[in-house]
């Protein structure tokens, strides 16, 4: 067995992994039959007990659960401590010296209500999606749910979370995030005795994956997680930190600082960084999406999510692993940062996750570049002929919805020859199989993705990731002028950024000041 564990960290990230846990159900096997036709081996995300729950561990504050209480799992005393008390929360401090503090109860959604009655699931949107909760398919395992006991969440109230009690304290910064993760480390068992249990159900971990929101608290709490799993758990083990960014316009001074605290942390001990953004469409989409929602722009996250994480999850020799995905990103150098992450559903165009901070001022270099696609659930209506390049869909009054071929839209998308006449050597340009469709579960946007569009995703290392990280480091410069890691941390910024230099840069890597 190659298992992976994923670690989930902030409302943001859960919501990407509501999407993707109930995909993962969709491929749940019942016979030997269903077995031998299956695509998707699902031990390697979840494991089996009273009922198969996720490898996976999530974190929350106190009040983003949303509704879940004790209906999470019903062959679990869920909602009981470890003294056997009725409690409000599943997840409790049970400090005997904390004064109890009682939240209002949030009732359950109307959509998991249907779910365990059986009855017709209401259409999901913007209105009813708040908590990520709302629309779990999944069981996890109550040891999987870890709470920061110290801070509240509220949707639209207090996003970013505040502190419980005395104080308007938020939990936007790397350096609170830090020091909330060392406070509940204090006797250095947090990780023995959270992550060892699932480490040990594991015959051969092959990864991790990490999700995490980077412009908050939670860029330093999982900094802090991540570098003590590479020290003490998984020195080797590949891992991916997919590491969800707000638009720019969005911070101040502080938070930018506490964004690149938190990126040269993650990039220092992950084998692939993922940074992603709220999608940018592309122009005319056709497809109903609210990017005010968590629960829209997640779902798009997630194609690209679960498209590359499906990959080490295929049966036999299709399997991917996350070793040889990690290789090719970085194809035998140490790149291991994608500053280009797109996907495309079907012919409408592809979809853009680049954060602001990664997002190419001009034209820039591509060093590496892996992609897949995925086939239609079901086959389109044939047509005589069909269109090999994206534009002709455009200039043709009367688009071929969902008939474009598979390699034709292979060819318009990943412009491979392009990238081969750019210098980007054709060894670092790699095409992976996944034979298993896109799957859309009931909690999935309706209209988003259709049974006859193929899904296309890819990934790229490129030269933008040398600006980016000269730019905070110039940040750095003018804006820091006593803390005790400056220099450190512009030492860091300006290896980082060497590794991404192509040819000749007119710009000088001195920074007197």
């Amino acid at each position: 067995m190659h298992e992976i564990v994923h670690l989930s960290l902030s409302s943001s990230a859960n919501h990407v992994h509501t999407h993707f846990y109930n995909a993962q159900e969709q491929y749940f096997v019942y016979s030997e039959e269903e077995a031998r036709e299956s695509k998707v081996d699902p031990h390697v995300l979840f494991r089996s007990g009273k009922a198969p729950v996720p490898r996976s561990l999530v974190w929350e504050m106190r009040g983003g659960y949303g509704g879940m209480r004790g209906f999470n799992h019903p062959l679990y005393d869920y909602d009981r401590d470890v003294e056997g008390n009725e409690v409000d929360n599943a997840i409790v401090w049970t400090d005997s010296n904390v004064e109890l503090v009682k939240a209002p109860t949030i009732p359950r959604s109307e959509y998991q209500r249907a779910l365990d009655q059986g009855q017709p699931v209401p259409k999901l949107d913007s209105s009813n999606t708040c908590y990520w909760s709302d629309y779990l398919h999944m069981y996890y395992h109550p040891s999987s749910l870890l709470t920061l006991s110290n801070w509240e969440f509220h949707p639209t109230e207090y996003p970013k979370g505040r502190s419980r009690g005395a104080g308007n304290a938020e939990f936007k910064d790397f350096s609170v995030g830090v020091d909330q993760y060392e406070e509940m480390n204090r006797d250095k068992e947090y990780l023995e005795t959270n992550f060892r249990p699932v480490l040990e159900t594991c015959d051969s971990l092959s990864g991790i994956s990490l999700t995490t929101e980077v412009d908050s608290g939670w860029g330093g709490f999982s900094s802090q997680i991540l570098a003590e799993l590479r020290d003490d758990y998984l020195p080797k083990t590949p891992v991916f930190s997919w590491a969800l960014y707000e638009p720019d316009n969005r911070l101040t001074r502080e938070m930018t600082l506490s964004r690149i605290r938190s990126t040269v942390s993650l990039v220092d001990n992950s084998s692939v960084f993922i940074p992603m953004g709220k999608p940018t469409l592309p122009a005319g989409f056709p497809r109903p999406v609210d990017l005010s929602s968590q629960y829209y722009v997640s779902a798009l996250q997630n194609v690209v999510f679960e498209s590359f994480s499906v990959l080490s999850s295929l049966r036999h020799d299709r399997r991917v692993s996350m070793q040889e995905i990690a290789d090719a990103v970085q194809c035998g150098t140490n790149r291991n940062v994608v500053s280009d992450v797109n996907c495309a559903i079907g012919d409408t165009g592809l979809i853009n996750f680049s954060p602001d901070a990664f997002k190419p001022a001009g034209s820039s270099h591509v060093f590496s570049k892996i992609g897949l696609i995925r086939p239609p659930k079901e086959a389109p209506n044939p047509q005589p002929t069909q269109p090999q390049n994206i534009r002709d869909l455009y200039s043709n009054p009367t688009p071929l919805l969902n008939t474009v071929s598979s390699d034709g839209l292979w060819d318009s998308y990943f412009q491979r020859n392009r990238l081969l006449e750019a210098g980007t050597p054709e060894s670092c340009l790699t095409k992976f199989e996944c034979p298993q469709p896109f799957t859309t579960p009931s909690s999935f946007p309706k209209g988003l993705v259709t049974p006859q569009d193929h899904i296309y995703a890819d990934m790229g290392v490129t030269t933008a990731t040398r600006t980016t990280f000269k730019t905070m480091a110039d940040f750095v410069s003018r804006v820091i002028r006593t803390d005790i890691d400056r220099e450190d941390l512009k030492q860091a910024l300006n290896t980082l950024a060497d590794e991404y230099q192509h040819g000749y840069n007119s710009d000088s890597d001195s920074d007197d000041d």
